[in-house]
């Protein structure tokens, strides 16, 4: 196999917003509110934050959590953790809004 055979295979198996599953795109965040129990949410209620709004925020970071992990199983986050330039969530959410 030639060197340009293989650039040609990588340019064609890259990934793109396409490959994210569905659950970790931002519209779906409120299927993670089902998987929010009371542990989650237990020190944000006890500092007043309304039930609802605990849960929201909770879903929310285990939405984010989970996406930043399949980041990572890619190759996709810089040391720190955090999404490589171009696979952030507010990019996610701007491609996903314009399909």
């Amino acid at each position: 196999m030639l060197a340009s055979d293989l650039a040609d295979a990588s340019r064609s198996a890259a990934l793109t917003f396409d490959d994210v599953p569905l659950e970790l795109r931002p519209s779906n965040w409120r299927r993670w509110l089902g998987k929010v129990k009371t542990r989650h949410i237990g020190e944000a209620v006890a500092s007043e934050i309304d039930e609802k709004r605990a849960r929201e925020m909770a879903a929310g970071e285990m939405q984010r959590d989970a996406y930043c992990q399949w980041l990572a199983d890619r190759d996709l986050t810089t040391p720190a953790g955090r999404p490589v330039s171009g696979w952030d969530s507010t990019t996610l959410a701007r491609w996903e809004n314009g399909q």
